[in-house]
């Protein structure tokens, strides 16, 4: 743990071990030295092939969380070596480290299994070794030249002894060998001869060169041979397009088979690969070992994997820019591929383009994907259809599996809302794809078993749970069809950045023709923030039976869906007397409210609600509502309202002539001590005794009285009445001027609080573009770590 924290870099770490043997022998195993970056590869493959070359125990292994996710995890499929084959894929985007010392003791007998065991070892090997030809390049394998090839060999063929698998103790050396014979023959096939030659014969031609020597004997090597010429190949005749790859997995669609085959190898659009996943039993792989063209690509199983497995195994082997997916039921329009395409390239801020489609066989319609939401997907499992292609660089960016075999029958639907996350959607209207319909179709069995309600909500608390959302529990999928009342209830309303992070939700909610409503329990000039956004409600008395009774009295004159809690634990009395039906949300700003909220949050509350992981972690410790969901919702600012405004920000410097080389740095917040006030006025007046070009400006705590006296007592002491100017209220709708004038400047924002749960103006500050230096208290780095562009500096020293 310790490397992985000093190095961040680092994707994996291993240790030695001690191996006992079945005859109990204890004996410290060596294990690969991953310091030399060429070898990594060789010597990750070779400890699980000969552990007398270097074990690595899959006990002393710590990974790093983000690189799992960011090579897709474990291979499900391999019934063997996942532990390995993840390693690889690690190893070959992260630098790993070892450390030589024993911290596990494994018992060491994978090589004296018995028979049974024994043969099932042998067959279990072979899927990870062939995905490792595969998908690895030779050249990585045997580190640059074919004298460095014979140790792995002889590896293998080590291998090939124990295992009893058919492999030649030459084979990999011999296949180094034509690969750089297949190289020189491609370095002749120029981009000028490529682009007068029709699409295919460069490649066709370059493949009847490769010598046939070894693979002949070897199927898996003349596969990787095909790959390696289809990669150069089509980067010389693709003349400035992508290479794009279609998915398709196929079981038992045998008599549909050839048509959709067919309407993929015969695009107008040529440069693409076919990867198809196959698990059939009927005669289906003798219908494709019959194609001869090299951009069809089969990746055979004998077991059954279920369509999800299917197309996450074929998204995997893909190479080209763009990608797609096509059921070996269906079949593509001839330009569907081209349109496409074209329509990516003319839209480079596009992620996914889609087109509609035609039914046919026992339905006959055609289907508008147009208008198609992330809403409608999610609540209503509408979805964009078949017919799309996507950029390869969207793809990386979803979280694994892509297709989630729990959720068979909306599988695609599940995908298309991850989707929503990180691209932005382009509808062609055309008709691109078509759709059979029959009676052996898959995905309408499992409808008709099922039925669609179950599946639906099946996704939604899927996707809920994978981004930590449980809005299922808020909004219930039978009330969404209605208009929805939203009540905030709030206790005192002051002008801070809880009232102005309301303000910013109320009116997004707003923009969603949600109604929404504000009931303020005692008002401390912050209600006018709400001024003409939406009706607010103001008791105006800190008495606790009037409040009870003014409440109880709102919930039962109004009917609202939602009640929002915001440091109102009272309000649970009310709820109950006024016998409340609302689902109930409560909001933690702050750890100060965890405390006070702690004795009156019931375990029927819907949902809770913290602004950072500092404030969750509180809610978590304090074990408040065990039970209920617990969300992390970040405060979050218009960034609209931030944008420049030239003309007033020159009346804002006019009215308080400011000087063109004048420094403002300043600090907003209440005079009360978590605010730590008093440690930026020491800073003030260090500074003001070295800078002549500096100006201090402080806004806000105007309503606090002991602070405001506090205040000019210290300024008055530091000698700052010159250096320092003081803005008891801003409006909330002039920060934005304010900010304008600190960045205009080339000034900064400090804060210095002691503790936050949040801290909103650091994100108002660098959406207005000012830098931001900030003390290192709790939450303040999350807020920080979401802003915009401006840089961010903390004090290293913590604060005083």
């Amino acid at each position: 743990l310790g490397v992985l924290e000093e190095y961040p870099e680092v994707g994996l770490i291993y240790t030695a071990a001690f191996g006992l043997k079945d005859t109990n022998q204890v004996s410290l195993r060596n294990i690969p030295d991953p310091n030399d970056r060429s070898r990594v590869l060789r010597q990750l493959v070779a400890s699980h092939l000969d552990p007398e070359q270097g074990t690595i125990f899959p006990s002393t292994v710590l990974l790093r969380r983000e690189c799992v996710e960011q090579v897709g995890g474990y291979d499900e499929v391999l019934d063997h070596c996942a532990d390995v084959d993840l390693w690889v894929r690690i190893a070959r985007l992260f630098p790993i480290e070892a450390l030589d010392a024993a911290t596990v003791l494994c018992r060491d007998s994978r090589w004296n299994l018995p028979g049974e065991a024994r043969e099932r070892f042998r067959s279990a090997c072979q899927p990870w070794l062939q995905k490792i030809y595969e998908q690895i390049p030779l050249e990585e394998l045997v580190s640059g030249s074919p004298a460095e090839a014979p140790p792995l060999s002889d590896m293998l063929e080590a291998y090939g002894e124990r295992a009893g698998w058919m492999v030649q103790g030459n084979l990999l050396a011999q296949a180094w060998r034509d690969l750089q014979k297949a190289e020189d023959c491609l370095s002749q096939v120029d981009a000028e001869t490529a682009a007068k030659a029709t699409p295919l014969s460069p490649l066709v031609n370059v493949l009847q060169l490769i010598p046939p020597s070894s693979a002949e004997d070897s199927p898996l090597l003349q596969t990787m041979l095909a790959q390696k010429v289809r990669a150069k190949a089509a980067s010389l005749w693709a003349c400035g397009s992508g290479l794009v790859s279609i998915v398709m997995a196929t079981h038992n669609q045998a008599p549909y088979l050839r048509q959709a085959v067919d309407s993929v190898l015969q695009q107008t659009y040529p440069h693409l690969e076919l990867v198809v996943v196959d698990d059939s039993t009927d005669e289906t792989p003798d219908i494709l070992a019959e194609y001869t063209d090299p951009r069809l690509r089969v990746i055979r199983f004998e077991k059954r994997l279920g369509i999800s497995e299917a197309f996450n195994v074929g998204f995997n082997a893909t190479h080209g820019q763009y990608v797609g997916r096509l059921c070996s039921d269906d079949l593509l329009a001839p330009t569907m591929v081209e349109v496409l395409v074209r329509t990516l390239q003319e839209n480079p801020a596009c992620g996914l383009a889609h087109a509609d489609y035609q039914e046919f066989g026992e339905s006959d319609r055609t289907v508008s994907t147009e208008g198609v939401t992330f809403e409608s997907i999610y609540f209503h499992g509408r979805h964009i259809g078949p017919c799309w292609l996507l950029r390869t660089e969207i793809l990386r960016q979803l979280p694994r599996p892509l297709f989630d075999d729990l959720l068979r029958g909306v599988e695609d639907a599940a995908f298309y809302l991850d989707l929503f996350r990180v691209a932005r959607f382009l509808h062609v209207p055309q008709v691109l794809y078509y759709y059979r319909r029959h009676e052996q179709q898959l995905t309408q069995q499992i409808l008709d078993t099922t039925g669609f309600g179950p599946l639906l909500l099946r996704m939604q608390q899927r996707y809920d749970e994978k981004y930590r959302l449980p809005w299922q529990s808020v909004f219930p999928a039978a009330r969404l069809d209605a208009d929805v009342r939203v009540l905030f209830v709030y206790f005192v309303a002051l002008h801070g950045g809880i009232e102005a992070t309301l303000r910013n939700r109320i009116a997004a909610l707003r923009k969603h023709q949600v109604e929404v409503e504000i009931c303020i329990i005692e008002d401390q000039g912050g209600a006018s923030l709400y001024r003409g956004l939406c009706r607010a409600h103001i008791i105006g008395s800190r008495d606790d039976r009037m409040v009870l009774s003014q409440l109880v009295k709102l919930l039962r004159e109004e009917e609202y869906d939602i009640v929002t809690l915001i440091d109102t634990p009272m309000a649970y009395q009310a709820l109950r007397e006024a016998a409340c039906q609302a689902a109930v949300i409560v909001e933690f700003h702050a750890p100060r409210w965890v405390d006070r909220m702690k004795p009156a949050t019931p375990k029927n509350t819907d949902l809770l609600i913290a602004v950072s992981q500092f404030v969750a972690n509180r809610c978590q410790q304090e074990n408040i509502a065990p039970g209920v969901p617990l969300a992390i919702i970040p405060n979050a600012v218009p960034l609209e309202d931030f944008q420049p405004n030239p003309a007033v920000l020159k009346q804002v410097q006019e009215q308080l002539e400011l000087s063109p080389n004048q420094r403002l740095i300043a600090w907003v917040g209440r005079l009360d001590p978590p605010k730590n006030y008093r440690l930026f006025l020491r800073l003030a007046r260090r500074l003001a005794d070295v800078r002549d070009d500096v100006l201090f400006w402080m806004a806000g705590g105007g309503e606090y009285p002991q602070g405001v006296e506090n205040l000019k007592q210290m300024v008055s002491e530091l000698g700052l009445e010159s250096h320092l100017r003081w803005f008891p209220l801003i409006e909330h709708e002039d920060m934005p001027a304010f900010y304008h004038a600190v960045a205009a400047s080339q000034g900064v924002l400090v804060i210095t609080s002691v503790v936050e749960g949040f801290c909103l103006v650091a994100l108002e500050a660098m959406a207005a573009g000012v830098p931001v230096v900030s003390s290192n208290a709790p939450a303040l780095a999350e807020a920080l770590a979401a802003g915009p562009v401006p840089p961010v500096y903390a004090f290293h020293d913590g604060y005083p």
